[in-house]
């Protein structure tokens, strides 16, 4: 028979290099307190003196008198009244025309903005 062998030790685990990343330092939490900051302000410099006057300041001549105010009242014109009737349309009919043209144009942008809505 076979001689019983004697174990033997694992071999023991390679040592290794020193590591060359330091190991970075446990992250903590700092106070919620506001950072505090300096402002600079300058201030602005000294004025200088006023500059001094180049003109000599004279007597003017006095102020006309205003013209004195007058009241008029206006008549109305004697045409004007005629081409109102009643109802305070115009006699000749041109503002009905403009009156149903602008109907027209607005009944037709409505057509178009729903149009363009609904499709």
């Amino acid at each position: 028979p076979a001689a019983p062998v004697a174990p033997t030790a694992p071999a023991a685990p390679a040592a290794r290099p020193a590591a060359a990343v330091p190991v970075p330092a446990p992250v903590t939490m700092k106070a919620s307190s506001p950072k505090k900051e300096t402002a600079r302000i300058q201030l602005p410099p000294e004025p200088k003196g006023l500059p001094k006057a180049t003109v000599k300041m004279t007597q003017t001549r006095p102020l006309s008198a205003p013209p004195s105010a007058q009241v008029t009242t206006a008549s109305p014109a004697a045409g004007a009244t005629s081409q109102i009737n009643a109802g305070g349309q115009a006699a000749d009919g041109s503002m009905n025309l403009f009156a149903i043209a602008a109907l027209v144009v607005s009944l037709a942008a409505i057509g178009v903005q729903l149009w363009t809505f609904l499709s």
